[in-house]
């Protein structure tokens, strides 16, 4: 009798922290990272872009910040990378490759000191 209950409540503790992180998914990411979210499925497909704006399965234009978030693990997979800091003094290059392209005069900026 004892040894069932035994082999029930380890199963329990290995079954239940599974089926919570499927259903919803936990995330925790750092301060000094970002989440980068993808939906690994769902209504509709990319042709032409990266970056699905209308809910299609892909990179979701959101980005997590720090801290606890909440998706399910069944339909998003979160790419935790190092933010991107630049400091004073440096110069960052943006590369974008997916969107519309800049205007003419929004090639540079200038930081506030």
């Amino acid at each position: 009798m004892i040894q069932t209950i035994a082999i029930v409540v380890v199963a329990l503790l290995i079954v239940v922290p599974l089926v919570l992180k499927f259903l919803i998914g936990p995330r925790f990411i750092g301060n000094t990272e970002v989440g980068i979210v993808e939906k690994t499925w769902g209504g509709g497909h990319l042709n032409t872009h990266i970056i699905a704006l209308n809910g299609e399965a892909g990179f979701q234009p959101e980005v997590l910040r720090g801290g606890l978030h909440f998706k399910p693990g069944y339909r998003f997979r979160i790419h935790r990378v190092p933010l991107v800091t630049i400091h004073r003094g440096q110069i960052g290059y943006v590369f974008a490759r997916d969107g519309q392209p800049l205007g003419r005069f929004a090639e540079t900026a200038e930081v506030a000191a």
